[in-house]
């Protein structure tokens, strides 16, 4: 199993410097809607 947490740890990485830590949000649901964006990018590259 030690692969599967190796993803989350990335995940979690990249997601904290390019989305929570990025820039400042102005509220909790604008945070949230540029978490919700991020995901779409992130699992979903270009083909």
């Amino acid at each position: 199993m030690p692969r599967h947490n190796g993803k989350v740890e990335r995940y979690q990485r990249i997601m904290a410097e390019e989305v929570l830590y990025a820039r400042e949000f102005t509220s909790a649901d604008a945070r949230s809607a540029a978490i919700a964006v991020w995901n779409i990018h992130y699992n979903y590259p270009p083909s």
